[in-house]
Parts: structure tokens; C-alpha cells; sequence
């Protein structure tokens, strides 16, 4: 049996985040050096989606009143980007975190998504802020000296 010389123990980065009352949560990696720039794609790309409903959803109240089948098509389109949305969310925090953060939902509608992200991004810009005195500390040159 060989021997060891010693243990290394480094912070993955990993960090919970709780999304309902009944105690799920999704994961966060901040030591992923490409995280917060793929958040702020998300953030970016779900904005433009919203835009897209807001512009539907204004086609559908304008002065012309739009027939049925023209308000069924308008539905379709949000509903469809509601769902990409969905999958986006999914895709980016992990498997699930709709159906935890949306009580069983895969497809939100347009005011959850918006609300998701007003809680989710005072959070990652605490995370970012955390994140960057960690290696500022780190690598800070006065550290070094003094050992």
C-alpha cells in the first residue's frame, strides 16, 4: 500500500441555489470561465424572445380587430417561444430547474420567465462579485511578497 503525501482540497465553484418551498435547487458553477458570459447570452437572447411576445402581443391589440385564427396563430408563435425559453432555461442551469422553479411547468409563460430573471440576476451579480474578490485576493501581489 503506498503512502500518501498529503491531500489537496480546491473549491469546485459549485453553489446551490433554492427555487421553491419544497427545497430543490439548481447548481451553479462558478469556476466555469465561461459562465457569466453564457449568462449574460441567456439573459441577452431571452430579452430579444420578450421582445417577440411584446411585439405579438401588440399586433394583437391593435386598431384592426384580428380575426380567430389570427389570435390562434399569435398564441402558437408565443406559446412556441415560451417553450424555447423553457428549453433555454433548462438547457443552461440544468435538467429540471423549470418544473422546480415553475412548480411542474416546462413551458412558462412570458411574466414567470421575466420574473425567474429578475430574481436569478441580483444573484449571479453577487456571485460575479464574490467570485472576482476570490482571486483578486488571490493573486494580489502584496500576498505574494509576503510569504
Amino acid at each position: 500500500m503506498s503512502e500518501s503525501f498529503g491531500r489537496i482540497s480546491i473549491d469546485s465553484g459549485l453553489r446551490k441555489i433554492e427555487v421553491n418551498d419544497e427545497g430543490d435547487y439548481i447548481t451553479i458553477n462558478l469556476a466555469d470561465a465561461t459562465f457569466f458570459r453564457r449568462f449574460g447570452e441567456l439573459v441577452k437572447w431571452i430579452e430579444n424572445q420578450g421582445d417577440m411576445v411584446e411585439a405579438l402581443e401588440k399586433e394583437m391589440s391593435s386598431e384592426k380587430e384580428p380575426t380567430t385564427d389570427q389570435k390562434i396563430a399569435a398564441m402558437g408563435k408565443v406559446a412556441d417561444i415560451c417553450e424555447e425559453c423553457g428549453r433555454q432555461i433548462d438547457l443552461f442551469f440544468g435538467p429540471d430547474t423549470c418544473r422546480k422553479v415553475f412548480s411542474g411547468l416546462t413551458a412558462p409563460d412570458a411574466l414567470l420567465i421575466a420574473e425567474f430573471f429578475e430574481q436569478i440576476t441580483p444573484i449571479m451579480q453577487k456571485a460575479a462579485q464574490e467570485r472576482g474578490e476570490k482571486i483578486s485576493l488571490k493573486y494580489n501581489r502584496n500576498r505574494r511578497r509576503q510569504k
